[in-house]
C-alpha cells in the first residue's frame, strides 16, 4: 500500500479516485502483518513504478516500515508493471530461496495490481488466497467484478476474519 492510494495528495485524491477501500482494507492489512510477522512469516512489499504515479512524486511509503537491516523477512521489491510476480527475481526468491508455494494477496487496486499479481502467480504455479476485505480499488462495482474473476479461475477468496480462524489465529 503506497501513499498513491491512500494519501489526500495521492494518485488516486488527484485523480477524483476514491481512496476509501483502500483505507478500509489498510486496517485489515494491518492485522495481517502481524500475524505475519508473529510468526515470522515472509513478507513482500511490491512498489509500483509507472508513469502517473510517478510523475505526481509523492513519497513513497509503505504501510509498515520495511526492516532495511534484514532482521525480519520483509522483502521490498520495485516493480514497473502491474503485477508483482511477473518478473523472474521474485519468483526465484518465492519458490527457490523462501521455499513458497501458497500466497496470501492483499493491497490496491483489485482490478489492476492485485488482479495482474494473482493471474501471473497463478500461472507460475502458486496456490493463492485473496483476502477480501484487505484488498480495494476506486469502486465497488471494479472491485466485485474483479474479485469473482479472481475466484472463478485463480484463487481461494477469504474474508481476514475467515482466514485468521482458518490459519488459527
Amino acid at each position: 500500500m503506497q501513499n498513491d492510494f491512500l494519501s489526500d495528495s495521492g494518485f488516486y485524491a488527484k485523480t477524483k479516485r476514491s481512496t476509501d477501500m483502500g483505507l478500509a482494507a489498510l486496517k485489515k492489512i494491518n492485522i495481517l502483518i502481524e500475524y505475519f510477522r508473529k510468526n515470522n512469516l515472509p513478507i513482500i512489499f511490491i512498489h509500483s513504478l509507472y508513469g502517473e504515479v510517478e510523475e505526481i512524486n509523492l513519497p513513497i511509503n509503505f504501510i509498515q516500515p520495511v526492516d532495511p537491516k534484514g532482521k525480519s523477512k520483509n522483502i521490498p521489491f520495485n516493480d514497473e508493471l502491474r503485477s508483482g510476480s511477473h518478473k523472474q527475481d521474485l519468483n526465484e526468491i518465492l519458490s527457490k530461496k523462501l521455499k513458497i508455494k501458497d500466497l496470501v494477496i492483499v493491497g490496491v487496486a483489485t482490478n489492476y495490481c492485485v488482479k495482474a499479481t494473482t493471474i501471473d502467480a497463478f500461472h507460475l504455479g502458486y496456490n493463492i488466497t485473496i483476502i477480501e476485505d484487505a484488498v480495494g480499488a476506486s469502486t465497488k462495482q471494479l472491485h466485485e467484478k474483479a474479485i469473482l474473476e479472481i475466484q472463478k479461475y485463480y484463487a481461494k477468496i477469504q474474508n481476514t476474519d475467515q482466514f485468521t480462524k482458518e490459519m488459527g489465529i
